[in-house]
């Protein structure tokens, strides 16, 4: 699999130059500085939109009791209210929770057009 540090790692070792790349050209290669950077920006931008997009979703929440508490019961239904390990097979089948989410994200997106 291939991912995006997979990506900056190869192009620090000039992977992904062009195959003409001639001796006159000079060789823009990436630092270790440059792909840590990069990463945090990755991270950041990543944490700060699906903290902004909960937050949303939250809000969503308190302004509709009557929403919670259809999603609580989703909750309770489909997992359980003991402790018990998520998996992604038991969270893919809280489909209202994903319509909530949706929903607070049309209305608030995290990153705006």
């Amino acid at each position: 699999m291939i991912d995006a540090l997979h990506l900056l790692l190869e192009a620090s070792e000039g992977k992904h130059l062009d195959e003409n790349h001639s001796e006159s050209q000079t060789k823009v290669l990436l630092t270790d500085d440059e792909i840590a950077w990069n990463a945090c920006v990755f991270l950041l931008a990543g944490y700060e939109t699906t903290s902004t997009a909960l937050a949303y979703v939250t809000h969503c929440l308190c302004l509709h009791p009557d929403i919670q508490d259809r999603a609580y019961k989703e909750i309770v239904d489909k997992i359980g209210a003991e402790d018990i390990a998520l998996t992604y097979e038991n969270i893919s089948q809280l489909e209202y929770l994903e319509l909530v989410i949706h929903e607070s994200l049309r209305l608030y997106p995290p990153v705006p057009l």
